[in-house]
């Protein structure tokens, strides 16, 4: 419930309190946009350009990949709703998006892994 100076604010034309300054949304998603299309690039390279054998290790690689990707869309999704504007959305929303960086960044990691062979080659027929 906003409060009369909330409403006074707003109607004098100011933003109310739990607002964003202008701008942040904008920077959000720039780095959500160059996230993604790291990820697609770098899911593009893993499934269908690097050589070898697929493993049961690689395709856990990818399955976290994916998972990544998926929250990363839902990230983008949720920061063109306006009501992202609010800050409580707007830090759930980046929250969302720290969690899809920590996946693709392990994805990456263990695809290096798998990648060096340190666990041996366990190929899928």
């Amino acid at each position: 419930m906003e409060s009369a100076e909330d409403l006074r604010r707003t109607a004098a034309g100011s933003k109310p309190l739990d607002e964003l300054p202008a701008g942040y949304r904008q920077g959000v998603l720039a780095v959500e946009t160059i996230v993604f299309g790291f990820s697609l690039s770098f899911m593009k390279f893993w499934t269908f350009d690097s050589s070898g054998s697929w493993s049961a290790q690689g395709v856990v690689a990818v399955l976290v990949l994916a998972l990544s990707i998926v929250l990363q869309i839902f990230v983008m999704w949720r920061s063109l709703d306006p009501a992202d504007s609010r800050l409580v959305e707007y830090h759930r929303t980046r929250r969302l998006l720290m969690l899809s960086m920590a996946f693709l960044f392990l994805a990456v990691v263990f695809s290096v892994i798998v990648d060096s062979g340190w666990f041996g080659s366990t190929q899928i027929r």
